[in-house]
């Protein structure tokens, strides 16, 4: 990926435990893990189609270079005002160069 392609600047977050309420249920929060530029894209057509084999909600692709360690399937992108659930990621090389992942919006 060139460094052109990185546009969105993007924070992932994870859901923590923040506390019980008062029928002793965990309460969560998203706290921040990292904020890095990336490229965020819509899928379409053929991709699209490949990525539903294993994903039916998939709807983004996302690119992020340098690779961030860490980063899970149960995280989250806020991406201006939008929402994302990551539903994979991986390192498509195997040299830690690069993340690659699919995600799908949330809706409120």
């Amino acid at each position: 990926m060139r460094a052109g392609e990185r546009g969105q600047y993007i924070t992932i977050k994870e859901k923590t435990v923040s506390g019980q309420d008062s029928r002793g249920a965990d309460e969560y929060t998203w706290t921040d893990v990292v904020s890095v530029w990336a490229s965020i894209r819509p899928m379409s057509g053929r991709e699209m189609e490949a990525a539903h084999q294993i994903w039916a909600e998939a709807r983004f692709r996302f690119f992020i270079e340098p690779y961030v360690d860490g980063i899970q399937r149960d995280m989250v992108i806020t991406w201006g005002t939008r929402t994302l659930n990551i539903l994979d990621v991986e390192d498509p090389s195997g040299m830690r160069k690069e993340l690659h992942g699919y995600a799908k919006e949330l809706v409120a």
